[in-house]
């Protein structure tokens, strides 16, 4: 059976009928098989070791392996090239960036973003991404509010680019639709974010008109360092610890069982009321739905409110 391409290190097979609408499976019957789009086979011990994001990075390289051109990724299949987290779930097609006056319209697999400011192109895994500020700020302007900001949080936290850079490639676009909304999530874009989740935790608290906390801060009490927090509102006295359940499944952070964590984790919480901090305690599940549970809990626990907020909502 003929392999699509020997890179980027992925064993993509052919269906024998890909040419004339792939709907047949490849010519080798082998059971072990798994399809990533149609006529583009895996095996299916290699697909069960991949988790979300590289599944998705598989199924572009499997979708531009079947393409006569050499398109340019953009928007949220440029970020998933460059690893770049997300909160939610990947699309379902290959997000892709054309001029104005070329190219094709969206179909079943790709979703072909037209503009008339040609981006600046970087090749990542043998395919052209379009730059990482201007994924950042196509995905901003269009998007999910929740995963730009955690995307634009966790690059400029490594380094890879600066608010500023980030600003200047929005202003380089220009007015337009979603413009307004790249500006405003730009603003408040925030290195010590730790992740994702931890970005979609400040967006919800920004929209609903809370004061800022201060991020990853430091506390100590007379035995020493207790820990950095994730938020804090000092004057007010509360922390806002985020729970995304990975540091209690992980060896990464647990250093034993999760049991340990947990135990760990009590005994953090107990000291860090004994020097006089309310802690407040949120999970993923209290993120979702038009009222997130979130709000109430910093509210009853007296979050100070900006004077002025706004009530955007996020997504």
């Amino acid at each position: 059976m003929p392999s699509l391409f020997e890179s980027p290190h992925i064993p993509f097979e052919l269906s024998s009928s890909r040419r004339t609408g792939g709907r047949a499976r490849p010519t080798d019957t082998r059971l072990d098989l798994q399809r990533v789009r149609r006529g583009v086979y895996i095996p299916t011990s290699d697909w069960a070791a991949m988790g979300h994001d590289e599944r998705y990075r598989a199924f572009i390289h499997a979708t531009l392996a079947c393409s006569p051109t050499t398109p340019t990724l953009s928007h949220y299949s440029a970020a998933a090239m460059r690893r770049l987290p997300i909160v939610g779930g990947w699309p379902e097609t290959v997000h892709t960036v054309v001029s104005e006056r070329g190219g094709g319209r969206s179909s079943g697999v790709y979703t072909r973003h037209r503009t008339s400011h040609p981006p600046e192109v970087d090749v990542i895994d043998g395919v052209r991404c379009t730059s990482l500020e201007r994924t950042i700020v196509d995905v901003a302007r269009t998007g999910s509010r929740a995963s730009a900001l955690s995307m634009a949080d966790h690059a400029v936290r490594l380094g890879h680019t600066t608010t500023d850079r980030l600003l200047e490639e929005d202003r380089r676009l220009g007015t337009g639709r979603g413009s307004h909304q790249s500006r405003a999530l730009l603003a408040i874009v925030a290195p010590d974010a730790a992740n994702g989740g931890e970005s979609f935790v400040r967006l919800l608290l920004h929209d609903a008109g809370f004061v800022a906390p201060t991020l990853q801060h430091r506390i100590d009490d007379s035995d020493g360092l207790v820990g950095y927090v994730d938020f804090a509102w000092l004057d007010a006295g509360i922390v806002l610890e985020f729970d995304g359940f990975r540091k209690y499944a992980t060896l990464e952070y647990t250093g034993g069982s999760p049991e340990d964590v947990v135990w760990r984790e009590k005994r953090r919480e107990d000291r860090l009321r004994a020097v006089g901090l309310r802690v407040v305690r949120a999970t993923w599940d209290d993120l979702t739905g038009p009222a997130p549970r979130l709000l109430d809990l910093v509210s009853r626990a007296g979050a100070p409110r900006r004077r002025l907020g706004g009530n955007e909502g996020a997504r």
